[in-house]
C-alpha cells in the first residue's frame, strides 16, 4: 500500500515506492522510473505499438541531475555528447554534423488552415537552420492520462506549458522553432492536436520518429530537447525548465546552487550564505515532519552527520522541506543540526520537482563541484551507519536487491547466481567486478557507453520478475538440494536495455572471465543476438498493473 501523500509526494519510503513501481513496469514488460509508479512506456509507444498510453511523469530518471549519475558520477556540468564511435545518443557532436534533414527528415508539417485543420509540409531545413530548435516529444495520450491522474485535482497540460514558453520567446525577439514529435498518436489524433500548435511537426508515421526516440534516449513523456542555432544541445530538461521557468530562454539547467538559492536556516533561526556549502559534499534531504519513514530516519541521518563533523569531514545537509504550515517545519526543524532552505512554497516545491523528488524521504548525495554521487543516500547511509564508505559513491559492481534503479537509467548485465553456495558467489563476484570497475573507468573517459552490472544473489521478488522476464526459470530454495534441478542452479548472464525494449541471455555453461568478456563485447560491437520483451496482450495489463500495489 502506498503512503499517505501531503504536496503530490508519497511518504513511504522511496526504496519500497521505486521497487513497487518497478515490479510493475517489469510485468508490463516496458521502461519504468524511479518513484514513479506509472512508468514510463516509451518504447512500446516509439514502435508505435499503442497498446496503452505511455505514461507521463517528472521524475528522477527525466532529469539530468539523476538520470546519468550513477554511471559516472555526472551531474549538471556532466558533458551531453556521447563519446565518438557510441551509438544510440542524439549528442552535440551528431547534432553538429548533421544537417536538420538527416535528424528530422525532408520535409515538417504545419497546419495550413487552422478553421478546416489542414497541414502542408515545407522544408525542414530552411525553416530550422540558424534557430534554436525545441523538440517537443508528447501524446495526446499522455495528456489524457495526467488528467486522469489528478482525480479531479487542478493539473498542468504539457501542451500549453510549451506554449507559454514558446510565446514569451518570440515576444522577446528569439529565433526559436519548436517541432513537435507525437509518440504513438494516430493520424486523427496527430491531425486533430496539430490544429493547436503554432509550430511545426514530423511528418506522421515517419520512421524518423522512432529513431529520434531511440537517439535521444526519452524514457519519460513529455520531454523537450533544445538545440541552439550552432546545433549543440542545450538541454534535455526543457519541459521541466519550461514549467517553472518559462521566460528563461534557452532554458537551461538551473546549477543546484541557483535551486537551492542564496540563503539558509540554521535551527536557531540565524542565517547563512550558500558560501557555506562551498567546497564540502552536499545531501539535500527531502523529508517531512508528518512522514513515518521520515522520522525513522532522521535520528540514522542526524548520527552520521555528527559523526562526520567530528571527523572533520567536508560535509554539509540541506534540509527541504514537505511540512504544509510553517510551525511544523520550524518544530522539526528546531532538532536538526544543519541548514535548511527557507520555508518557501514555491522554492521548495520547485527543488523537489526539479531534482525528481516525488518520495520521502530522499537525499541526494553530491560532490564539491555539484555533481550528483548518490540518489539513494538514504539507502547507503542505512547500510552505513558508521559511515565508513563517504562520501558513498555507487559501486560498480552492485546487488540487484539494493540498486535496481540502475537498469531504468542504462542497459544493465545481471549475472543471475541464486543458485550457487557463498564460496560460488563470491568466485563469480571476484571475476565480475574488475570487468564492472573497468567500464566504469571507460565510462569516465569517454571510451565506452554506460552499461550497469548487478549481481542477484537472493531468491526475492525481483529477481524472480527478471527471470522471468528474460526467459529464465525460476529457481526455488528447495532445488539447491535436488540433483534434477542442478542445471538450473548455474549462474546465467542476462543483457536487459529497458529502453530499446531488448535482452539477451548468455547461453548455458560454466561462467568464467573469457565467456564473460564475450558476452559484453559481443553487445558493444553490436553483434549480440538480442529479442524483443513480450508485451501482455490487452485484456492483460490488470494484474500487471496489480504488482505494483
Amino acid at each position: 500500500m502506498p503512503g499517505p501523500r501531503r504536496n503530490g509526494r508519497d511518504c513511504s519510503g522511496s526504496s519500497h515506492v521505486f521497487k513497487a513501481a518497478l515490479l510493475g513496469a517489469i510485468a508490463l514488460a516496458v521502461p519504468a522510473t524511479r518513484a514513479s509508479t506509472a512508468g514510463a512506456h516509451v518504447a512500446a509507444a516509439s514502435r508505435a505499438a499503442s497498446r496503452r498510453a505511455p505514461a507521463a511523469t517528472s521524475s528522477p530518471a527525466n532529469n539530468r541531475w539523476v538520470s546519468k549519475a550513477l554511471a559516472s558520477r555526472g551531474g549538471a556540468d556532466e558533458p551531453e555528447e556521447a563519446a565518438e564511435g557510441i551509438p544510440g545518443v542524439l549528442s552535440e557532436v551528431e547534432v553538429a554534423l548533421s544537417s536538420f534533414n538527416d535528424i528530422v527528415g525532408e520535409s515538417l508539417l504545419v497546419v495550413d488552415n487552422p478553421k478546416k485543420g489542414t497541414t502542408k509540409e515545407v522544408s525542414a531545413s530552411e525553416t530550422l537552420d540558424g534557430k534554436h530548435v525545441a523538440f517537443y516529444f508528447s501524446s495526446q495520450a499522455v495528456e489524457d492520462q495526467l488528467e486522469k491522474a489528478a482525480q479531479g485535482q487542478e493539473t498542468v497540460r504539457p501542451t500549453p506549458v510549451v506554449k507559454e514558453a514558446y510565446k514569451k520567446a518570440k515576444e522577446a525577439g528569439k529565433e526559436l522553432e519548436v517541432v513537435y514529435v507525437p509518440v504513438a498518436d494516430s493520424l486523427e489524433t496527430y491531425e486533430k492536436a496539430m490544429k493547436d500548435m503554432p509550430w511545426k511537426g514530423i511528418v506522421h508515421n515517419n520512421a524518423t520518429v522512432a529513431n529520434l526516440i531511440r537517439k535521444a534516449e526519452i524514457r519519460v513523456l513529455p520531454a523537450v530537447i533544445v538545440v541552439d542555432d550552432k546545433g549543440e544541445v542545450v538541454t534535455r530538461d526543457g519541459y521541466s525548465n519550461m514549467v517553472f521557468f518559462p521566460e528563461d530562454f534557452p532554458w537551461k539547467n538551473k546549477s543546484l546552487k541557483e535551486m537551492l538559492g542564496p540563503k539558509f536556516l540554521k535551527a536557531d533561526g540565524s542565517e547563512v550564505t550558500a558560501e557555506a556549502l562551498e567546497g564540502k559534499v552536499l545531501a539535500v534531504y527531502f523529508s517531512a515532519s508528518w512522514c513515518a519513514p521520515c522520522k525513522q530516519f532522521t535520528p540514522i541521518l542526524k548520527s552520521v552527520y555528527s559523526k562526520l563533523q567530528k571527523d572533520g569531514k567536508p560535509f554539509e545537509i540541506v534540509f527541504v522541506s514537505s511540512d504544509k504550515s510553517e510551525k511544523e517545519f520550524s518544530t522539526y526543524m528546531g532538532d536538526m543540526p544543519w541548514l535548511s532552505v527557507p520555508f518557501d512554497g514555491k522554492t521548495r516545491g520547485t527543488i523537489a520537482q526539479l531534482l525528481g523528488v516525488s518520495a520521502l524521504p530522499t537525499l541526494l548525495v553530491f560532490d564539491e563541484e555539484q555533481q550528483l554521487i548518490t540518489a539513494n543516500g538514504r539507502q547507503e547511509i542505512i547500510k552505513d551507519t558508521k559511515a565508513e564508505n563517504f562520501p558513498w559513491y555507487p559501486k560498480a559492481l552492485a546487488e540487484l536487491v539494493e540498486s535496481p534503479e540502475v537498469i531504468t537509467q542504462k542497459p544493465s548485465f545481471i549475472v543471475f547466481m541464486e543458485g550457487g553456495d557463498k564460496d560460488e558467489q563470491a568466485r563469480i563476484r571476484e571475476l565480475v567486478e574488475p570487468m564492472a570497475e573497468a567500464r566504469a573507468k571507460m565510462v569516465e573517459d569517454g571510451k565506452a557507453r554506460p552499461a550497469g552490472f548487478l549481481t542477484a544473489s537472493e531468491i526475492e521478488p525481483l529477481s524472480t520478475a527478471f527471470r522471468k522476464l528474460v526467459g529464465l526459470d525460476e529457481i526455488q530454495g528447495k532445488y539447491k538440494f535436488m540433483k534434477s534441478k542442478k542445471a538450473l542452479l548455474k549462474p546465467r548472464v542476462a543483457l536487459l536495455d529497458l529502453m530499446r525494449n531488448q535482452f539477451a541471455v548468455s547461453e548455458e555453461g560454466d561462467l568464467t572471465e573469457e565467456s564473460l568478456a564475450a558476452f559484453v563485447a559481443s553487445w558493444d560491437a553490436g553483434e549480440l543476438q538480442t529479442k524483443e520483451f513480450n508485451l501482455p496482450a490487452k485484456g492483460e495489463e490488470g494484474d500487471a498493473e496489480g504488482a505494483a500495489e
